[in-house]
């Protein structure tokens, strides 16, 4: 069974760079660009990944981490955004992120790899 991921990003040339390079990977993938229904989604689907982006226009991701992460235990969730400041990485830490990426330092691909290095459950290589 293929691991299943939610992309919740509101820019939609990255959300189809995600889909591809997640899908490629093996993953079966929703994309997501509005952060209220992408929370909706992930409370109702409940992927085994989010990959969520922090600055969005209707609800932004720490916000949706701060809603979704309790109740969703078995979730992992990575923050990926162009805020790279330590403050940012330790609050989404502290509300249950269990990874933060910096996405200005990763091709989506490379985020693929990076959640394959850190997350044995959710390699698919293997």
């Amino acid at each position: 069974m293929k691991p299943t991921c939610l992309v919740i990003e509101d820019n939609p040339y990255l959300g189809e760079l995600y889909e591809i390079a997640f899908t490629a990977a093996g993953f079966e993938v929703l994309i997501e660009s509005q952060g209220r229904s992408g929370q909706n989604l992930a409370l109702t689907w409940k992927p085994q990944l989010i990959i969520l982006d922090i600055m969005m226009p209707d609800l932004d991701g720490l916000s949706i981490l701060r809603n979704i992460a309790a109740k969703l235990p078995e979730t992992k969730i990575v923050c990926c955004s162009n805020l790279n400041q330590e403050k940012f990485r330790d609050d989404a830490l502290a509300l249950g992120a269990a990874l933060v990426l910096d996405k200005s330092q990763f091709t989506p691909m490379e985020i693929v790899g990076e959640i394959e290095k850190n997350f044995d459950d959710l390699n698919t290589s293997h």
